[in-house]
């Protein structure tokens, strides 16, 4: 399926209750790709249209027809889908049977290299991240208060900053 306009979000719900946003899609994303040829092509997670959504479906006979008559489409496709396998399997990968603090911290090392800033502006909710790493909201709050108060964060609505020498290699795992 291919998302023609707007956002959808794949979603994991763990034994507690918590969700997680494993994953985002929008406007000229692939949601998919890695399972349309599977014998078994079920998503284990949800997947929820965050905004009125409109998505392009495609059927596994004319995609390989697609495939089939234009081998640049086909790089490309299985390039992207390649892609995105990874992502999700890394954003699981750093998030599940973590605590919050590690969670929290992988969270702040992917947007500390991202943003190349010792404040990481935040273009998310609290909400949201806290769904991205799976837990409540009050428990992200509480935790982010706890690492304040252990002198590493200051934070306000929009931004978090880090208080120690980031670039140091492996300096978050002392905490």
């Amino acid at each position: 399926m291919f998302i023609l306009l707007k956002k959808v979000v794949i979603e994991r719900i763990d034994e507690s209750g918590n969700l997680m946003t494993i994953a985002e899609f929008f406007s000229g994303d692939v949601l998919g790709g890695n399972l349309i040829f599977s014998k078994n092509p079920h998503y284990p997670m949800t997947v929820t249209a965050k905004l009125p959504t409109v998505i392009l479906e495609i059927n596994k006979n004319c995609l390989f027809q697609l495939f089939s008559d234009n081998h640049e489409f086909l790089k490309s496709y299985l390039e992207y889908a390649s892609d995105n396998t990874v992502i999700l399997g890394d954003r699981i990968k750093h998030y599940v049977n973590r605590t919050i603090r590690e969670s929290i911290i992988s969270y702040l090392d992917y947007e500390f290299k991202k943003q190349n800033s010792n404040i990481i502006k935040l273009n998310i909710t609290k909400k949201a991240l806290a769904e991205r790493i799976g837990v409540q909201r009050t428990s992200l709050s509480r935790e982010l208060a706890k690492m304040r108060e252990d002198g590493l964060i200051k934070f306000d609505s929009v931004s978090i900053e880090l208080l120690h020498d980031f670039g140091s290699a492996n300096m978050w795992n002392q905490f």
